[in-house]
């Protein structure tokens, strides 16, 4: 249910109880104002057994002012609950019982929520023509018989005093539930402003706080990620002719997370993982961090430690509940679908997805950026230079299902152009 509606179909309720005012019989606006009163209590829509083929006369003579006024506030209800346009949708039929109060012609039980008000208005005077007959309007109106008329306007006040303690509780339960969700972690709903004084009054003073709790936090979450980037730009530079590669990973990362329809929270996971992936490089000796040309074995097993310094130096940091997988998806990013990667040799599901993600922007940014070592496709060796990204992206598609999550090779694939703008955006603010 969207945030506001029983605000908005309460005041549209109370335009209809404002059209029944000094009328004996106003049973078809008694009907609308029924059905509004029983969305607002309990969010209930018509039952199918509740559907009138054919609605009661009433030949009220009723307001045309109020009464245009308040279809046209019912109307603008359509898709503020979020449930599907049925029949027994509260706004369709509220809105199908006062177009018949407003023309005298009843358009039917079968409805949709799509139909414009005028497109309904006509119909409705097209029937008009040929409506003969009407059901018994006394079964269809409930007020009792046994009070006398001196006490018509004390009934009225009751009613009216009862109607707005069921919407006052409805509203409790509404800001309940926002309560729930910003301590859940949703800290954009604030909580909705409500005409009721006392609680208008409580939901501003929960909104300022919020506003507090979010530029605390926003401050808090910015210097964590500033201190976080800071500290693998240190790392870098002990390598400076990889100085961005963490930087690009992530970004590159992220696109294709968006591209796979990742979440916000998701992604921002990614994003921590990518800055941090080869922060281990820190256990690395310069000497083989900073070597020229090709690794000999002993080498290449140093260096492949690198994702398991990660692990540990990430896995004891008390992260926030949302980021603690970030330590073992920046460990697992050399990790290979057929399961010959490092550091712990995992295969295919036993990956966690986020890792398949940075594995190929990490390859996609060691392919395409200068390296101090030579860039291979299988037992081919190619020089230094950035490689052409035609091949870059043949070597992807190549080892997909080998080296790469194919999900993720496709997205890099699907979304090559972009992927190359973003490669070029980067380069050129580094340069």
């Amino acid at each position: 249910m969207a945030i506001g509606s029983h605000r908005d179909a309460f005041k549209a309720h109370k335009k209809i109880k404002k059209l029944m005012r000094g009328h004996k019989k106003p049973i078809l606006a008694k009907m609308a104002s029924d059905i509004l009163l029983d969305f607002i209590k309990s969010l209930r829509q018509v039952g199918d057994n509740e559907i009138l083929n054919l609605l009661p006369k009433d030949t009220t003579e009723y307001d045309s002012n109020i009464l245009d006024d308040s279809l046209l506030t019912v109307s603008k209800l359509c898709g503020k609950c979020q449930e599907a346009h049925h029949d027994g949708c509260f706004v369709n039929q509220t809105r199908r019982i006062l177009i018949a109060a407003k023309t005298g012609a009843d358009i039917g039980p079968k409805l949709t929520g799509s139909s414009e008000l005028k497109d309904l208005l006509e119909v409705a005077q097209k029937k008009k023509k040929s409506l003969s007959e009407n059901v018994s309007t006394d079964y269809y109106y409930n007020l009792s018989k046994n009070i006398p008329k001196s006490y018509d306007e004390l009934k009225a006040a009751y009613e009216e005093l009862l109607e707005k303690d069921i919407y006052r509780t409805s509203l409790i339960d509404e800001i309940v539930v926002t309560i729930r969700s910003v301590a859940a972690g949703n800290r954009e709903l604030e909580m909705p402003i409500h005409e009721d004084q006392q609680l208008g009054k409580m939901a501003t003073a929960f909104n300022i706080m919020l506003g507090i709790l979010n530029s605390s936090m926003t401050s808090l979450e910015k210097a964590f990620e500033s201190s976080v980037r800071t500290l693998s730009t240190a790392i870098e530079a002990r390598h400076p002719i990889t100085a961005g590669h963490s930087h690009r990973v992530t970004e590159y990362s992220i696109f294709l997370g968006k591209k796979l329809g990742l979440s916000d929270d998701d992604l921002e996971i990614i994003k921590y993982a990518g800055i941090l992936h080869d922060i281990g490089k820190i256990g690395v000796p310069d000497a083989v961090l900073t070597k020229k040309g090709r690794f000999n074995d002993e080498e290449r097993e140093i260096m492949n430690q690198h994702s398991l310094w990660t692990m540990r130096i990430l896995d004891p940091i008390n992260l926030p509940l949302s980021l603690k997988t970030v330590p073992m998806v920046a460990a697992c990013h050399h990790e290979k679908i057929d399961g010959t990667g490092y550091p712990y040799g995992l295969a295919n599901d036993e990956i966690p997805f986020f890792s398949t993600i940075l594995a190929v922007g990490d390859v996609f940014d060691a392919l395409t950026s200068v390296r101090e070592y030579p860039k291979y496709d299988g037992k081919k060796e190619f020089d230094l230079k950035p490689m052409p990204k035609d091949r870059v992206f043949s070597i992807l598609e190549k080892y997909q299902g080998k080296h790469f999550h194919p999900q993720v090779v496709n997205a890099a694939l699907n979304n090559r152009s972009e992927l190359e703008n973003l490669w070029y955006k980067l380069h050129m603010n580094n340069n």
